[in-house]
């Protein structure tokens, strides 16, 4: 179960960054960056604006951004993003190596400000 969080936070720190691709044009801010800082500076300009929040709804919680035109669902299911041209979901089904497989079980997200557990 503990690694079930561990994945969906994984997922949730790439999201602002998965956000460039949904726009039309080149390049962002972000490539101006080092990557060890992106998810740093990201955090603390989305911590106090509430552009950046994530809402309760779908049994989770849903994220929108009508400047990129995305949206997304992070659910017990798992997490999804769509825009005009991309609609893409991942779900954990297991963790383990190998043989040693371990089936994964649906866990509900938690929210505290601008991230997502």
């Amino acid at each position: 179960m503990h690694r079930s969080f561990r994945f969906v936070s994984f997922a949730i720190v790439l999201l602002p960054f998965s956000i460039v691709g949904f726009g039309e044009g080149g390049s962002s801010s972000n490539d101006l960056l080092p990557a060890g800082a992106q998810s740093a500076v990201t955090a603390a300009i989305g911590h106090d604006d509430p552009a950046y929040r994530a809402h309760p709804g779908g049994g989770g919680f849903q994220v929108f951004n009508a400047t990129q035109g995305f949206s997304g669902s992070f659910a017990p299911s798992g997490v999804s993003l769509r825009s005009a041209k991309l609609d893409w979901a991942i779900k954990l089904e297991g963790w383990g190596y190998a043989t040693a497989l371990h089936s994964a079980r649906a866990v509900a997200p938690h929210s505290a400000v601008n991230r997502i557990e």
